[in-house]
């Protein structure tokens, strides 16, 4: 059925053909524009639909989005792009948060959380921290910027494809919001024992999850890919068959592909299918299933008070919290590191299971599930801010002081391995089933 439909397009003469030189065969390729788009979730071919600004086009067979069409993208997304600029500086240059215990002070910054793990011998688990509240929303910025320039201008400036294709891959691993959140879990469970100084940085942060979200929303990926190369289908003159890009979503004629296997308009590798996703997602489940292990048994934290030392895991800070009253942070702290941890891994086990054996059952619902690992593995990681947080605060000498244990460290690999694991599973292998049986 999608090949009909291909083929049906293919030989409509609406869109102007243009012959283009490949250095690497020395063939010609035609280089066209068709109005169609092949759903990165399932596989299935569609053709594009106008509509209305402010709305979004679905896949036809697993209800995937497709493309959004927004009002005016290019001018609010460089007001808010300026504006995440200013506050990006504002929540690092000034002070974040502080603790007062009687005569005892003791500030941060931003990036002082990172600092004290580095100070307390966890390098790797500092250097994540880094990577995730700072350099990533960095990095973003810094590729919006480039790119937003050169549509503003008109002009198409060196590495314009890398920088759309580094910001994909980037995004998921900006995760503000999470240590947004985790500020809020921290100063309440520090409010009984000390005062919590709210600095100007933790407001101009919360401004700035709020301008990258709304910048996110407002851009449109497909209009950017567009601009910097309207064709989106690449064959020989005699292809029939294509395979999709998965970063620029161009069509690449099977032939084409044979020969030389990078999209020519983003230049990424092409596959039909991801190179053995089950094989990379089953191993990747499993050491995180291993490595969950120690997370949840050995100790989180040190908490040193007038001498006394008490290590802390994960299950005994929840308990404390709710010992202590704190109903709503220990049951999202219970959330984030005990059910969404075991039911992602539980997820991820069932679907290699389900598509190695090549089950057609369940389809809508095994992907949804799918959809549901991206969307909420990455709230694992308030533990692991919270425990940034609290090391860089806690700092008061023989009066009261934190530090980081060894679990932390393997709590913050189960949450990397299968945020891995989501992303080299390739959910069109759920939807092969159907394919081999027409």
């Amino acid at each position: 059925m999608d090949q009909k439909v291909i083929q049906t397009n293919f030989g409509t003469n609406n869109t102007k053909n243009t012959l283009l030189h490949c250095p690497v065969m020395n063939n010609n390729i035609v280089s066209q524009r068709r109005h169609l788009i092949a759903c990165s979730h399932c596989g299935y071919m569609n053709s594009y639909i106008g509509i209305t600004p402010g709305c979004a086009s679905h896949c036809r067979r697993c209800k995937h989005v497709l493309y959004y069409r927004r009002r005016q993208w290019l001018t609010r997304a460089n007001a808010l792009l300026i504006t995440g600029f200013i506050l990006f500086f504002c929540a690092n240059a000034f002070d974040f948060i502080g603790l007062e215990a009687g005569s005892n002070a003791q500030s941060s910054t931003l990036l002082s959380g990172a600092v004290a793990l580095y100070n307390n011998e966890q390098s790797l688990l500092a250097l994540l921290v880094l990577l995730i509240i700072f350099l990533f929303p960095l990095l973003e910025l810094s590729l919006l910027g480039y790119i937003l320039l050169s549509v503003s201008t008109h002009y198409k400036a060196p590495g314009i494809s890398t920088c759309l294709t580094l910001l994909a891959k980037t995004r998921p691993w900006n995760m503000l919001e999470i240590f947004l959140v985790s500020v809020l879990v921290t100063s309440v469970k520090l409010g009984d024992t000390a005062s919590v100084i709210i600095g100007p940085g933790v407001i101009s942060f919360a401004m700035l999850v709020v301008t990258l979200i709304a910048l996110n929303l407002q851009l449109d990926h497909g209009a950017l890919w567009h601009w910097y190369r309207r064709e989106n289908l690449f064959c020989l003159s005699d292809d029939q068959k294509f395979h999709s890009c998965t970063t620029c979503q161009a069509l690449i004629g099977r032939r084409l592909w044979q020969q030389s296997p990078h999209c020519p308009r983003c230049h990424q590798k092409v596959s039909p299918r991801l190179p053995n996703s089950l094989q990379k997602t089953t191993a990747l489940t499993i050491a995180a299933a291993i490595l969950y292990i120690p997370a949840i048994t050995m100790p989180m934290m040190s908490i040193t008070t007038f001498g006394q030392t008490n290590e802390q895991t994960l299950l005994s800070g929840i308990i404390h919290l709710y010992q202590d009253g704190l109903w709503f942070i220990g049951s999202v702290v219970l959330v984030a590191s005990i059910v969404v941890p075991i039911a992602k891994l539980g997820i991820m086990t069932y679907l290699c299971w389900s598509t190695y054996r090549g089950s057609s059952n369940n389809q809508p619902a095994r992907l949804t599930l799918y959809r549901l690992t991206e969307i909420i593995g990455r709230w694992s990681m308030i533990d692991v801010f919270v425990i940034a947080l609290l090391v860089a605060l806690v700092q008061f000498g023989i009066l009261m002081s934190i530090v980081p244990e060894s679990a932390a460290l393997a709590f913050a690999s189960v949450v990397v391995l299968t945020m891995f694991a989501a992303d080299t599973f390739d959910p069109r292998l759920i939807w092969d089933t159907n394919e081999r049986r027409t």
